[in-house]
């Protein structure tokens, strides 16, 4: 069956029209982009198979930083275009550029990223994986620990923004 129905975003207040397959699970996560602002209005559909209903819960991550004040994040965008490998576009290039190459490597990380589940203890000096080596992840590791560290600078100026007012002013550290 396909459910056709319409959504509320709590931040613009714009209706979007949703259309999604139902079948026999009993709940499953939905990620709909708002039509007029773009936020992604995300969150959980759970489907009531006895009574052929369905609600909706969503979550409101980013509803306070598209309710700020319009003239600071323009000054933040500016800030962020005004600055060489900080511009929207060069970070957004690095993000696709990061997921691309994890695409690639992937596969070499799938047992590492296994082993955390596995219970028996590992003598790493004598036992392994052969489905990759140091060499072909160092280069992703790399580029992944650059790249996140210049996003770094988003969370922390839209923290200034919802907590001080400007992207530019930071908390104080007290040094003991």
């Amino acid at each position: 069956m396909v459910y056709n129905g319409f959504i509320k975003c709590e931040v613009c207040g714009a209706v979007t029209r949703i259309r999604m397959q139902v079948g026999w699970l009993d709940g499953h996560p939905i990620a709909v982009a708002c039509q007029k602002c773009g936020i992604s209005l995300s969150g959980k559909v759970n489907i009531d198979q006895d009574n052929c209903g369905m609600s909706f819960q969503f979550t409101e991550l980013g509803k306070e930083i598209m309710t700020m004040n319009t003239n600071q994040l323009q000054d933040l965008i500016r800030f962020l275009n005004s600055h060489d490998g900080y511009s929207l576009k060069e970070l957004q290039r690095s993000i696709h550029s990061i997921m691309s190459a994890f695409t690639k490597v992937f596969g070499a990380l799938i047992p590492a990223y296994a082993l955390q589940f596995f219970r028996e203890r590992i003598d790493y000096d004598t036992e392994g994986t052969t489905t990759s080596s140091y060499e072909e992840v160092k280069e992703f590791y790399i580029d992944a620990y650059e790249t996140l560290g210049n996003l770094l600078i988003i969370p922390v100026a839209l923290n200034n923004i919802l907590y001080r007012g400007n992207y530019d002013v930071f908390g104080k550290i007290k040094v003991q």
